[in-house]
């Protein structure tokens, strides 16, 4: 180390002493009975004898929920136990009792109830500005479960712009907003749907939780499409009043299953969903301008879809950004002819299949059928056809890979 001979000595008695006064400090704690509890966050609480891990909280400073004061009662004290756990006493038939109402496992404990003698792991479960609802058990369906379900994103076109130009005048801005989300959700309700929340001018939306919904993936469906058929009023009544209009909506919908349930912290959660099927309804949505059509669905959807009721044409086949697995996406087409079908159908079969002269051929024949409604995505397929055409290094699987999100 380079230190003179008796600085080193002086290090080593230094780390020594250290050493023993921890030593000393945990032998004198062990005769004198004294228990440590243990926090998630490094903190170490001694307590006396006898006292519970509500009472060695509080007396360290430490707030900790407990509606009923400490008599066992409301719950809300309710820590997760860790080491030594294998030691305590098991509940009492009272304090069984309270943990039985609220569905607690093995692991969790009253704090106002458990006396701990040796060193014990606690992490408190509630926050300390617990309410007494929190003492009771939550229904099973706003505890996370798995659940198949319908995801539906809405996104208005044409908002910024606006918004640019009331960017000094946020109070008709938001009336603006409100006049066009409140028609919308309206109608995702009339369908038996759940809004999850509004992202900005967007419309997050579900179906099948909390509660089930019978043909959930139709009755989104039919939403999608009520919603954009919609558009033409509210642009009408926003004219009016406003003197603004011309919005439009871009609609993604897909299914899958996915967990339900309330997700946040421990002082603030909404009830949402999570996983991968929500975040590709995300992704359809954003394709939807991608395609120029005002509504893309996926395949898990279109599987469950009776086509009698909506007919639904594959558009092309995708690997959205962020995913390996290619999906077929789908758009609906109300009332179309068989003859139009069929004639779709025929197009993207050669499309697909590589066999680009015929392609070229049908999709600039489809130009003008549907009313116009999917002129832009044969457009966008012979645009491709080329590029797939005189890249020699691309090797044609059928598959597109989508480079915005």
């Amino acid at each position: 180390l380079g230190l003179p001979m008796w600085e080193r000595l002086g290090y080593s008695a230094s780390v020594l002493l250290l050493f023993a006064a921890r030593a000393a400090r945990a032998l004198n704690a062990r005769r004198r009975g004294i228990v440590r509890l243990a926090y998630p966050d490094g903190r170490i609480v001694e307590a006396s004898p006898g006292m519970t891990v509500l009472e060695a909280s509080r007396n360290a400073g430490f707030p900790h929920a407990s509606v009923c004061g400490g008599r066992g009662r409301c719950s809300t004290c309710r820590v997760r136990v860790g080491q030594g756990r294998d030691e305590l006493p098991v509940p009492t038939p009272e304090e069984q009792r309270v943990l039985d109402r609220v569905g607690a496992p093995p692991h969790v404990r009253l704090a106002c109830q458990i006396r701990p003698a040796r060193l014990l792991e606690v992490t408190p479960l509630l926050p300390p500005t617990a309410s007494p609802r929190d003492g009771h058990r939550r229904p099973a369906h706003l505890q996370g479960r798995d659940q198949e379900i319908a995801i539906l994103f809405a996104d208005l076109r044409g908002f910024t712009t606006v918004s640019e130009s009331f960017k000094d005048d946020p109070a008709t801005l938001t009336s603006i907003i409100n006049r066009i989300l409140t028609p919308l959700t309206e109608i995702v309700h009339e369908h038996q749907g759940t809004v999850d929340k509004y992202i900005g001018d967007c419309i997050m939306a579900f179906w099948n939780a909390p509660l089930d919904v019978e043909d959930h993936a139709e009755k989104a469906v039919q939403a999608a499409i009520a919603m954009v058929d919609a558009m033409p009023g509210i642009n009408a009544a926003l004219e009016e009043e406003f003197g603004y209009s011309g919005f439009r909506l871009g609609v993604g919908v897909n299914s899958g299953s996915v967990v339900v349930g309330n997700m946040g912290s421990q002082s603030r959660f909404d009830y949402s969903v999570l996983g991968d099927a929500v975040n590709l309804s995300a992704r359809l949505e954003g394709q939807s301008k991608v395609y120029g059509v005002d509504i893309i669905i996926g395949e898990a959807t279109q599987a469950q879809i009776d086509d009698s009721r909506s007919s639904l044409l594959q558009i092309d086949q995708l690997r959205v950004k962020g995913k390996q697995e290619p999906v077929r996406i789908f758009s609906p087409v109300v009332g179309a002819a068989e003859v139009d079908i069929s004639a779709h159908e025929a197009a993207m079969v050669a499309y697909h299949g590589e066999d680009f002269e015929a392609a070229k051929q049908q999709l600039s024949s489809m130009q003008g059928r549907f009313g116009a409604r999917l002129d832009e995505v044969y457009a966008l397929l012979l645009e491709r056809r080329t590029i797939i055409q005189n890249d020699t290094n691309l090797t044609w699987s059928g598959v597109w890979d989508a480079q915005e999100k």
